[in-house]
């Protein structure tokens, strides 16, 4: 931490915080970046994973080539367990949280305290050890009335923004229907239903102008078809070129994911320039 950071926890934390025991703070800061990895778990799952079942047994398992890490949590409003494959990054703070938690995981252990099955444990609130509790939007926007360091009173930048995991798992999600334009990737990324992704992940407006955005290069599409032949193409179709007009083409054809007849699409029209 640097200077001003560390002047705004209180001098009877710090040990704690020099010995390596985690504080709400920390497992917040960790989950942005497993939320960020894998947007299919959702932050109510991820801030309460746990490393194992009351058997003993891990949800953390190794794959058959023992080159990948699986990692399931509970969803429990859905009635199921989501699994992810550990990318590089979510391996290495998965293993940083165990390493960082095992002194208290021990002790938990010993003393017959269930919650040592928790994926995050240490420091909070009261000088108590154990799993994360309370809001996590109190840890990142900050209230006077708490008496709890918030991440934008440790970075200033982010004050302003209306911070919270499920904006940034939403995020994701609309970062990937960009790249495709495809709800079904979009849901596939989020972990839901089709039906589900679009009524409450995509913002109504954004909805209205991808709507349109597809409206117009369908008609697009029906000029340069119609007129593919004729001196005035560039003219109806609005295009600056003929090389712009035949990347629209191939992007049309190539992007589609149900491409009908090809083989008589592509005779239909003749890319020139």
């Amino acid at each position: 931490m640097r200077p001003e950071q560390a002047a705004l926890f209180r001098s009877n934390k710090l040990p704690y915080r020099f010995l390596g025991i985690l504080f709400s703070l920390d497992m917040i800061a960790l989950s942005i970046i497993l939320i960020h990895e894998h947007p299919r778990i959702n932050p109510y799952s991820i801030l309460n994973a746990k490393l194992e079942n009351k058997y003993g047994n891990s949800y953390l398992k190794i794959t058959d080539d023992q080159e990948s890490l699986i990692f399931s949590v509970d969803k429990p409003r859905a009635k199921d367990r989501k699994v992810v494959v550990l990318t590089e990054k979510s391996r290495e703070v998965i293993k940083f949280i165990i390493r960082a938690t095992e002194p208290v995981r021990k002790l938990m252990k010993s003393s017959g305290n269930s919650h040592h099955q928790f994926l995050f444990l240490g420091y909070q609130h009261g000088a108590k050890l154990g799993p994360l509790k309370g809001s996590s939007s109190a840890l990142l926007i900050p209230s006077k009335d708490s008496g709890v360091v918030s991440m934008s009173e440790l970075y200033p930048e982010l004050a302003g923004y209306n911070v919270s995991l499920s904006s940034l798992r939403n995020t994701m999600g609309v970062l990937r229907w960009f790249e495709c334009g495809s709800i079904r990737e979009m849901a596939k990324t989020l972990g839901n239903t089709e039906r589900v992704t679009l009524e409450n992940y995509i913002p109504p407006v954004l909805l209205k102008m991808w709507n349109n955005r597809i409206i117009r290069r369908f008609q697009q599409t029906l000029i340069i078809l119609s007129a593919y032949d004729e001196d005035y193409l560039i003219e109806v179709s609005d295009f600056q070129s003929m090389t712009d007009l035949s990347y629209f083409m191939a992007q049309m054809f190539f992007c589609s994911e149900k491409r009908a007849q090809p083989d008589r699409f592509i005779d239909t029209f003749e890319i020139r320039g």
